[in-house]
């Protein structure tokens, strides 16, 4: 859980978000209003912390070319997996 919660006050912290706004299941592109830098923003500052560099060009790709569910991975918890994924093969 500690992922989630460090990803998590990164957006309030960054986007300007009430802690009561975001939820596992929060879709941080359409649940949320974000500005898109400061969506950028908080993006890099969850790379800086946890040293990594999440897809989030891909996934935009994948919401443009209309990929089936690909919205649904700016999903609050999906970020956190793929944050955890990308540090345990960072750490191998």
């Amino acid at each position: 859980m500690a992922t989630y919660d460090d990803v998590k006050d990164i957006f309030v912290q960054i986007c300007g978000l009430e802690e009561g706004d975001i939820a596992p299941e929060t879709n941080m592109v359409s649940d949320v209003t974000i500005d898109s830098i400061d969506f950028m923003d908080a993006t890099y500052e969850i790379d800086q912390k946890f040293g990594i560099k999440l897809p989030f060009e891909a996934w935009a790709a994948d919401v443009s070319d209309g990929k089936p569910g690909a919205t649904d991975q700016f999903e609050l918890r999906r970020i956190c997996e793929e944050v955890d994924r990308l540090k345990q093969l960072a750490a191998a």
